[in-house]
């Protein structure tokens, strides 16, 4: 660190290189040790692996086109709330789904995404934001976690997990649920219910 600061012409500042300890009424020293070094190492060691799995988990179909949607941002999106966690945790446990990406890419139906079997595919020019792009994810993993499609009812089921991530909260309110009943009612007139 001396010899770095020395290179660029910097202050070399030895408070900012210390390790702080506290002692307590016994006099042990208590705080920030080994041991508690050792475990955040760990953890952020295995908290990077997980989140490369994730990211490994999905491709990109488009065409040579670079886009600002890609992986890592979704990743940072889905680590806002516990339902997008909760979808990471999914994806990366489950190798047998087949994530895509598409970008500049023909969708005739106008779909954010669609799941079929263990395939699903967002179409990210259409959702156009990373939030939405992830929003669209949940949505998806949803349909493939519970097996549930093609109904209102399901419908409703995906996009209240889709608005839990939202408004990054683990429940939704009763108006918020009308709310999603009307708008899957009005937008999939040719869904039976159940």
């Amino acid at each position: 660190m001396k010899a770095f600061c020395k290179e660029t012409g910097r202050r070399y500042e030895s408070a900012r290189v210390q390790i702080h300890a506290v002692k307590n009424k016994a006099g042990d020293i208590v705080g920030f040790n080994r041991s508690v070094a050792q475990k955040a190492v760990w953890s952020n060691r295995k908290t990077k692996v997980n989140e490369s799995k994730f990211t490994e988990r999905l491709t990109d179909f488009n065409l040579g086109q670079k886009d600002l949607i890609n992986h890592w941002s979704i990743q940072r999106n889905l680590n806002k709330s516990y339902i997008g966690k909760e979808t990471m945790k999914y994806i990366v446990d489950h190798p047998e789904i087949n994530i895509e990406l598409a970008y500049h890419v023909d969708n005739p139906d106008k779909l954010y995404g669609k799941q079929w079997k263990d395939n699903i595919c967002i179409y990210a020019s259409d959702t156009k934001t990373i939030e939405k792009t992830a929003e669209t994810l949940i949505h998806e993993i949803t349909h493939h976690r519970y097996d549930i499609g093609g109904s209102q009812w399901s419908e409703c089921v995906c996009r209240a997990q889709e608005l839990k991530h939202k408004y990054r909260r683990n429940t939704l309110t009763a108006d918020e649920l009308r709310s999603i009943i009307k708008e899957i009612k009005e937008l999939y007139t040719e869904l039976p219910w159940r």
